[in-house]
């Protein structure tokens, strides 16, 4: 196994040209930003990862020599996710302790209207103002709200190096939070985090929309994935269609 220098990883973009679950994460790692990139030994290589925070992504063969290695070297997460087709599903099953599979829900941007979403954005509950996220603002949100506002990112600062984020803000309080969790430059995969005391107010409508709007206007794919019903609904009011689900695979944790 051989770990890819920044400058070297789009010799891994044949391996990843058709990898669809969470493509943020690929594309992010192989454009050389944060995270690290992984092969076998054999040149060109046959098999690959994509490593950012607790998320791996793998392409190629699956059964290559170098393959049970490239899983195993990320089973020292205290949690981590492995996305992958179904025969890295399997090797994973093998090799990670723990492991268990579950259903994501992915969601095509296709039909996200503007004027639907500027909509959304501007009918912020009423006392609730939303602003677009500073280093501030981003130290606040983890304070406030949740660490995983930053995503795979390592700090405020590398967010918003790399990422972007809109925050709703009560009473002088970030109620909720949007943002990119992984950030190339293709796309985004957007979460959304709200504050228990504040939810079922629209706060998390408002920030999302905020935030594909700044996906859009730059040019970025807004994606969205989930497992849970009610960011499933939320991505239904925003304008997303649901899309052909995927499988990955949980550990630790």
């Amino acid at each position: 196994m051989r770990e890819i220098a920044p400058e070297q990883r789009h010799v891994l973009n044949a391996l990843f040209a058709n990898f669809k679950p969470f493509p943020a994460l690929a594309e992010m790692v192989l454009e050389g930003l944060p995270g690290k990139a992984i092969a076998d030994d054999s040149d060109p290589p046959r098999c690959a990862g994509a490593v950012t925070g607790h998320y791996a992504a793998f392409a190629g063969d699956a059964s290559a020599p170098g393959a049970a290695e490239l899983v195993g070297s990320i089973s020292h997460l205290d949690w981590g996710a492995l996305i992958g087709d179904s025969e890295w599903m399997a090797l994973g099953r093998q090799i990670l302790s723990s492991a268990r599979s579950s259903k994501r829900n992915a969601f095509s941007s296709d039909d996200l209207d503007v004027g639907r979403l500027m909509a959304l954005r501007d009918g912020v509950d009423a006392g609730a103002e939303i602003k677009a996220v500073d280093v501030e603002l981003a130290d606040r949100m983890v304070d406030e709200v949740s660490p995983y506002c930053l995503g795979v990112f390592d700090s405020s600062e590398e967010f918003l190096q790399f990422g972007f984020g809109y925050c709703a803000l009560i009473d002088g309080r970030v109620a909720a939070a949007a943002t990119s969790a992984f950030a190339s430059s293709k796309s985004v995969e957007i979460q959304i985090t709200t504050a228990p005391e504040f939810r079922n107010r629209g706060l998390a409508t408002s920030v999302s929309a905020a935030v594909i709007l700044h996906s859009l206007d730059a040019g970025l794919d807004p994606q969205w994935s989930t497992s849970n019903p009610v960011s499933y609904r939320l991505a239904e009011r925003l304008g997303y269609v649901p899309a052909e689900p995927y499988e990955w695979l949980s550990f630790g944790g």
